[in-house]
């Protein structure tokens, strides 16, 4: 009887354990999920700020290219 009583001891002490490292790992877990969604956040606003960059560059192309063509036809 007393070898089961250490028996169960020593696995309720090894499941704490284990309940603390997995405890643990799910922190580390959020914690990185966390850090993603922010990268994520990051990645998309940097995707929107270029394409407003592109749509503006691509604009002000056109509208010099127009202008450039319209003066020359005149000449």
């Amino acid at each position: 009887m007393a070898k089961l009583e250490a028996d169960l001891s020593e696995l309720r002490e090894r499941t704490a354990g284990i309940e603390g490292r997995l405890e643990e790992l799910s922190k580390r877990i959020d914690t990185v999920n966390h850090r993603i969604d922010d990268l994520r956040a990051h990645v998309d606003k940097r995707i929107d700020d270029l394409k407003w960059f592109f749509y503006v560059t691509w604009g002000v192309t056109w509208g010099l290219l127009i202008t450039m063509l319209t003066l020359l036809l005149r000449m």
